[in-house]
C-alpha cells in the first residue's frame, strides 16, 4: 500500500502529500472524520469527500498556502 494517495509536484516548492478519505456531514454542519493513529505523519493535507460530493481540505491549500 501506498503512504498517500495523491502527491503534488509544484515549481521550487517541497511535494505535498494527499490522503483522501470519505466523511459525513454531521447536523450542525461539522464533519466527522476518523483518524486512525498508524495513519498520522503520512500525509500533509487530508481531502475530505463529502456524500454530497464536497471536497475539503484539511488544511485548507485552497486559500492558504501550507
Amino acid at each position: 500500500s501506498c503512504p498517500c494517495d495523491l502527491v503534488v509536484y509544484r515549481d521550487d516548492q517541497p511535494p505535498i502529500r494527499i490522503e483522501v478519505r470519505t466523511a459525513a456531514r454531521r447536523i450542525d454542519g461539522t464533519i466527522h472524520r476518523y483518524e486512525m493513529p498508524k495513519e498520522l505523519g503520512r500525509y500533509d493535507v487530508r481531502a475530505l469527500i463529502t456524500h454530497d460530493g464536497e471536497i475539503v481540505y484539511v488544511p485548507d491549500i485552497i486559500t492558504k498556502t501550507i
